[in-house]
């Protein structure tokens, strides 16, 4: 209760934080609150493999039974992380194709400088390797290596030969 009689809760005189908790404490006591991280649910879903036109997925999934509702859960750091450099990397592109649509860069030098000098390649190493270790945790190094060899890469050939 406060001088004029009101019940008073006081201030927070502490507030401590780290990625999965918080602690608050004042003169009325202690609170801690915890969260989990964020989850990641691969579903056993052919229509999901459809919709993102991954049918090497699709394949790898209807021969490995990967994806089974198992949940990948990822801290925040390693979703800030990948976030991070997959909304950088969209963003950036997009504004590099609108220069070179508008006729800008006709050598592509900026995609070339990007990728290379700006170092957006080293950022989704990192951040392919942070995801693979949570995938890795919960589906383990083999089925992982699966789901990645089921990807169709880039290769040099023109399209027309």
């Amino acid at each position: 209760m406060d001088a004029s009689g009101e019940q008073d809760y006081g201030n927070i005189d502490t507030f401590e934080w780290d990625e999965r908790a918080a602690r608050l404490e004042g003169d009325w006591g202690q609170i801690d609150v915890s969260w989990s991280g964020v989850e990641v649910s691969l579903e056993d879903s052919t229509d999901a493999a459809q919709h993102l036109g991954a049918s090497a997925i699709k394949d790898a999934h209807d021969q490995k039974q990967l994806g089974t509702g198992r949940t990948v859960e990822l801290g925040e750091s390693e979703a800030i992380t990948i976030f991070r450099a997959l909304n950088e990397v969209v963003v950036s592109l997009d504004r590099i194709g609108s220069r070179q649509a508008g006729g800008e860069d006709p050598d592509r030098l900026y995609l070339d400088g990007y990728f290379s000098e700006d170092g957006a390649t080293l950022r989704l190493a990192e951040a392919r390797s942070v995801i693979n270790s949570a995938v890795e945790r919960v589906f383990g190094e083999d089925e992982s290596d699966a789901l990645g060899e089921a990807i169709v890469y880039w290769t040099d050939r023109h399209p027309d030969l």
